[in-house]
């Protein structure tokens, strides 16, 4: 009786591994098949058209209902962002101007420290430059 399901038990587990084996190579043809390409490649795209969709729609939501959304806040943080690069260029210009000031040399302009980057002589960076410096450090004493 134990042989007999033993056997039994055996013989199951050969059938089902039969048929997993066949189903993997139907499924392995099936997914290679062009059809199954398109029909995959169509419920992409519908699924990725709802999400548009639902996008454009809690978008419109959050308008109507005046409530701040993840894009408004990313828009707001970006703009502090921006806002602190300034600031900062702000502040080290102000050091400069500072030192400058301080140490009695020219302040550099915009177009000198333009000059300086690129390497360029203009006329605000010619000799007369210094010494309209000198007249501006001289008034502020």
């Amino acid at each position: 009786m134990e042989q007999m399901m033993q056997e039994m038990v055996k013989s199951t587990k050969d059938i089902q591994t039969f048929w997993e084996n066949r189903f993997a190579q139907v499924m392995e043809e099936m997914v290679k098949s062009q059809n199954f390409v398109t029909a995959m490649t169509k419920s992409l795209e519908g699924s990725l058209d709802l999400r548009r969709l639902i996008d454009s729609s809690m978008g419109r939501w959050a308008e109507f209902s005046q409530v701040v959304t993840k894009k408004d806040l990313a828009l707001i943080q970006q703009q502090m962002y921006d806002q602190g690069i300034r600031m900062e260029k702000m502040v080290d210009l102000l050091e400069t101007i500072r030192d400058s000031l301080l140490t009695g040399r020219p302040t550099p302009t915009a177009a000198q420290t333009t000059a300086e980057t690129t390497g360029e002589t203009t006329a605000e960076t010619a000799p007369e430059a210094p010494k309209a410096a000198k007249k501006a450090a001289g008034r502020s004493r």
